[in-house]
């Protein structure tokens, strides 16, 4: 794991370099695999850690959809409140997840230009790297 944070568009490209993509959830199986692997990895706290996901709003008008793999987005975990940007059009266009052992992972609309974690995953395996990015 690399020692900072970084936005989504870094996120995307840390992965990217990787020859891997910033992790698209499309169904509850797929949220319930990474919240296993997070919990797993010792990643479980009350929102303190966040991880982007690839999706976002921004290139559809306001329609969510999976950055990396092109598709909409179909399946939603948002958390209590969620999502915030219909609320502010045009300022919380990403999505992250968030983890706690109680809720498991929720869902949450953010700022694309704030910090997260990244969770790359090979499109060929189903195997997920997770990173912080530079």
């Amino acid at each position: 794991m690399c020692s900072c944070k970084g936005n989504f568009f870094a996120a995307y490209q840390f992965c990217k370099s990787r020859n891997m993509d910033l992790v698209s959830i499309e169904t509850e199986a797929e949220n319930d695999r990474i919240k296993q692997y997070l919990i797993e990895k010792g990643l479980s706290s009350p929102y303190s850690v966040q991880f982007w996901t690839s999706a976002t709003n921004t290139l559809q008008g306001g329609k969510w959809m999976w950055l990396s793999t092109g598709k909409d987005v179909k399946y939603f975990n948002w958390g209590f409140g969620e999502p915030l940007g219909i609320f502010v059009p045009n300022f919380e266009n990403c999505i992250v997840i968030r983890l706690d052992k109680q809720r498991g992972i929720t869902w949450h609309d953010l700022n694309c230009l704030l910090s997260g974690y990244a969770i790359c995953e090979d499109s060929l395996s189903c195997t997920c790297s997770l990173s912080k990015v530079y």
